[in-house]
This record gives C-alpha cells, structure tokens and sequence, in this order.
C-alpha cells in the first residue's frame, strides 16, 4: 500500500524531497475550501460579556444593538469592517474591526 517504492521491492521508501502525488491533492471536497474562504473572508465576529445592551454605532450611521443573555451576559455579533463606537450603560469606546483578506 506504500505510495513510493524502492526499485522493486515492496518497502515503503521515503525520498529526501517531500511532495504530495496525484492521489493526495484532492482528498478533501472543494466544498471545505469555499467555507473556509467564507471564514477568512466573513465579517468580524465580537463576543463579550456585559451586563447591558451593546450599541455598535458605524462610522456611517448605522446602529446595531445587541442583548447579552440573562443568565451568562455574553453577547455575540457579527458586524463589517469599520470603525465603531462601542457603548454599553455608560461606558464608550471606539474601536475598529478588520475584515481579514481572503488569498484567492
């Protein structure tokens, strides 16, 4: 079952350079490789804890608010990249979250 032999002996033999062969290249569906483009490619993705609602306000106007669960206060959301002001009870920040860029 050894990919490479040596001459004609049935020992699985190991060259010096490493590459794969035609039979190791496609192993995975190309499937995972689109959802792993969606991954590296998707929008920012924010978890933290707070005790009240969080206010994401974009630099253009508009304002996503989200409500932490009751019994945890972690919140999660998923926002594009740009710059925000980040408040939540009297608390302010201003923050900017990156899209990472996907290699094609």
């Amino acid at each position: 079952m050894g990919i490479k032999s040596r001459e004609n002996f049935d020992l699985p033999y190991w060259p010096a350079h490493n590459h794969p062969n035609y039979k190791e290249v496609w192993v995975h569906p190309v499937s995972r490789w689109f959802f792993l483009m969606h991954d590296l490619a998707g929008p920012a993705v924010i978890q933290g804890k707070a005790v009240a609602a969080v206010e994401f306000i974009h630099s253009g106007g508009k304002v996503t608010v989200v409500q932490p669960d009751y019994m945890t206060g972690i919140y999660t959301a998923k926002l594009p990249a740009g710059t925000y002001h980040v408040k939540s009870g009297n608390e302010m920040a201003a923050v900017t979250f990156c899209q990472p860029e996907a290699a094609i």
